[in-house]
């Protein structure tokens, strides 16, 4: 992971939604990273159909 971080503020439930989202050991940038992987792939689906 870089080391130039930030902060992001969410709300408890978002971090809670996080957590459950998320595999054992993974970060929240990890699991952000992979998040936004997912989304990145659908938007492809979509713009090969």
């Amino acid at each position: 992971m870089s080391e130039d971080r930030t902060t992001i503020w969410v709300s408890r439930e978002t971090k809670q939604r996080l957590r459950e989202r998320g595999e054992m050991g993974m970060t929240f940038d990890e699991l952000l990273q992979d998040i936004l992987n997912r989304i990145d792939e659908l938007e492809c689906e979509r713009g090969e159909q």
